[in-house]
């Protein structure tokens, strides 16, 4: 058994040097380098994490690298500008406010030795409208979630369901949008277009799908563990379009 699955608790990273010889030239640039961009880079130290959100409203699920210490408090030994984090909400009763306000607290430790506490507040609008749910909906926040949900589900499951239930929720998704956002509704239609926000998505999850696929094909197991690893801490991308947030009610 390898050490992949030390970083999802120490708040840490994998990285995978198969045969390590430092006196080869491109394994010793490839430690220097990665090593080199740890120590510079800003990290919080000693930090708890817990969102908070309206009534109605409650954290059900935890994804990244992190101990969590209770239910909505996250324990992380260092924060990473480079990672990321999903977290799941549930709504529990019927939201009728035309918005809902999240809150996130962190408590750290600089890399200077101050101690300090970083809020930061969102405030989502609410409708009853689906079509106005899927034409604020995030591609790149929708992958990362699918991606970490896959993670989550090859640590019990065979690969092949991992992947097929990144398909399956990508085929409700569409089935979803085709009844609510086009006029063809649940008839044949000849091509499905997507809004501009939402055009992305199949692409990335069919790559989600691939790589998933290809785990298995891997000649080493810490190969898969290290891909796995990153999959569910990698920050997400800022390089796609997006749109605002917006939260369906009850």
């Amino acid at each position: 058994m390898g050490l992949a699955c030390l970083p999802h608790y120490t708040s840490g990273q994998t990285y995978f040097y198969p045969a390590f010889n430092a006196s080869r030239s491109e394994d010793a640039i490839k430690f220097a380098h990665e090593f080199g961009g740890v120590l510079a880079m800003p990290i919080m130290l000693e930090a708890v994490m817990r969102v908070r959100a309206s009534r109605g409203l409650r954290m059900s699920s935890f994804h990244g690298n992190f101990f969590v210490r209770s239910t909505d408090l996250l324990a992380m030994p260092a924060v990473p500008q480079d990672q990321g984090y999903v977290i799941e909400v549930q709504i529990e009763e019927t939201i009728t406010a035309p918005f809902v306000v999240f809150q996130t607290a962190v408590l750290h430790t600089t890399c200077y030795g101050e101690r300090r506490i970083r809020v930061v507040t969102s405030a989502v609008p609410t409708t009853t409208s689906l079509s106005e749910v899927f034409a604020s909906a995030d591609q790149v926040a929708l992958a990362t979630y699918f991606a970490n949900k896959a993670v989550e589900k090859s640590l019990t499951h065979k690969l092949e369901d991992s992947r097929d239930a990144l398909y399956s929720r990508m085929v409700e998704i569409l089935t979803a949008y085709k009844s609510s956002m086009t006029a063809a509704g649940s008839g044949a239609s000849a091509q499905l277009a997507l809004c501009e926000n939402m055009k992305m998505l199949p692409v990335l999850i069919l790559g989600l799908v691939k790589n998933v696929r290809s785990l298995s094909r891997f000649p080493r197991a810490s190969l898969a563990e290290l891909f796995l690893n990153r999959l569910e801490s990698d920050r997400a991308p800022k390089s796609l379009p997006t749109s605002g947030h917006m939260l369906r009610r009850c």
